[in-house]
């Protein structure tokens, strides 16, 4: 499916202005025409407009709030013409905690327009009823398909799309993975991924809210970031080439994509013939969101707690001469249990700057993990085969191999992550072990038996 064209968004805005004026004035005389629109609104073709969105025409009806006529979208029209593909591909919880997309329950008229909408153009089966059907803003319905849709088409590794520098991840000196989005054709990393002293990044940071914020929170949904994070609805981040500043010259920063990702837990799609439903992508609520800016810039404003170097990888940071040394955090583990939490749960951690399915090795603890041999061939030995990976590993590197619980493999299995739940079928090795063993490992998988016992 193509993605929005701001441009042609923007353009068409105009032209469904015009045409829900044109609709209005065909009955009424021109002088006072704007007076009489409100009081004609009644007049169910005067209620709704159309506007292109990605090639499709999208009706949308006009609410008087305030004194001011706002748009919005049925969010079962918008669903079934636009977001449906999405919804039912990816992991609900990528919407659910980037972002904060507000429903209003439609009244007897709205259903009313609705309904003569669906009769007239679309025909199809569901019925729009007043107090349960919802609907949203326009603008939050076209920023929420243009999240979607760069998030589907980043997870499939698809860098095609004309919204792939929204946000992405900077490898820096080829040890540190840090998230970023992109503003006004800068880039900006978030400011809890430091730790230390970082009163002399205060100078250089925005607050990060809205739509700008959503794409940095997805990006940190993949490296794992804790749940915690998600609640706030303001972010502090620094521009990136301040970042940059504080490192020796030679240090290199290369934007990075991790590959496989389709892989990967949060595209909740199924091997199955009956489709799940989609999980709710707005919330519900009694008034209408105004509008706010995107971003603030803020020279006072408190750094964020950051995270304790007991819960996550660390790594240093150098800084200008006058300044101390501080630490650039990847927040890829999470440690510490929560009773909410279940007992297994897949992660994505980071292995010689990729990404990496794991998951915990005990129930209800998210310090120590494993990962499938599998992912493990597939994401740095792809010349080898699971077969000669674990042979290796057990009979020359002396590393135990971990065959899953019954419990492991069904979450991997859910995920898509492995094909069987037989334990046999699913060799698996501490995370660690493999970091350890790493650089003789992909050595040793390219030599023959008497090759290696020559060496060893």
């Amino acid at each position: 499916m193509a993605s929005v064209n701001e441009d042609s968004v923007r353009a068409n805005e105009g032209a469904a202005k015009q045409l829900l004026v044109a609709s209005a004035t065909k009955t009424l005389p021109k002088k006072n025409n704007k007076k009489k629109l409100t009081k004609h609104l009644d007049n169910i073709k005067d209620r709704f407009a159309w506007k292109t969105i990605a090639g499709f025409c999208i009706p949308y009806i006009v609410r008087l709030v305030d004194g001011k006529h706002l748009k919005f979208v049925s969010t079962q029209m918008g669903e079934h013409l636009l977001l449906k593909k999405y919804l039912h591909n990816l992991d609900a919880d990528i919407y659910r905690s980037c972002t904060d997309v507000r429903g209003f329950v439609i009244t007897d008229l709205e259903a009313k327009v609705l309904n003569y909408i669906n009769d007239k153009h679309y025909g199809k089966d569901f019925k729009f009823l007043a107090g349960k059907d919802y609907i949203v803003r326009l603008e939050d319905f076209c920023n929420f398909y243009m999240f979607i849709e760069v998030c589907y088409t980043k997870l499939l590794c698809n860098n095609t799309s004309g919204h792939k520098d929204k946000c992405g991840f900077i490898c820096i000196g080829s040890e540190s993975i840090v998230p970023y989005c992109t503003i006004d054709s800068k880039k900006y990393v978030p400011i809890f991924f430091f730790e230390g002293d970082t009163d002399h990044l205060i100078p250089s940071t925005l607050k990060l809210v809205n739509w700008h914020l959503a794409y940095l929170k997805f990006c940190c949904k993949l490296l794992g970031v804790k749940a915690k994070w998600f609640d706030g609805d303001t972010w502090l981040v620094t521009d990136l080439n301040h970042i940059k500043s504080l490192y020796p010259p030679e240090t290199e920063f290369e934007d990075f994509w991790p590959p496989h990702l389709s892989d990967s837990y949060l595209f909740a799609y199924r091997k199955s013939k009956h489709d799940k439903p989609p999980g709710p992508w707005f919330k519900a609520s009694l008034d209408v969101v105004t509008d706010v800016n995107t971003i603030h810039h803020n020279s006072t404003a408190p750094t964020p707690a950051v995270p304790q170097s007991k819960e996550v990888m660390i790594n240093q940071m150098p800084q200008q001469k006058q300044q101390q040394q501080q630490e650039i955090t990847t927040p890829v583990v999470q440690a510490h249990n929560n009773s909410n939490n279940p007992a297994y749960k897949v992660q994505l951690a980071t292995l010689e700057g990729k990404f990496i399915n794991c998951i915990n090795a005990k129930p209800g603890i998210y310090s120590d993990f494993v990962v499938t041999l599998k992912d493990l061939v597939r994401t740095v030995l792809p010349p080898c085969t699971v077969a000669k990976c674990a042979h290796v590993l057990y009979k020359y590197l002396k590393t135990t191999l971990i065959f899953g619980k019954p419990e492991q493999l069904a979450v991997l299995w859910e995920k898509g992550l492995i094909w069987s739940v037989n334990p046999g079928d699913t060799p698996m090795a501490k995370l660690e072990d493999i970091k350890q063993v790493l650089p003789q490992l992909k050595t040793l998988v390219s030599m023959e038996d008497k090759e290696i016992e020559k060496i060893i």
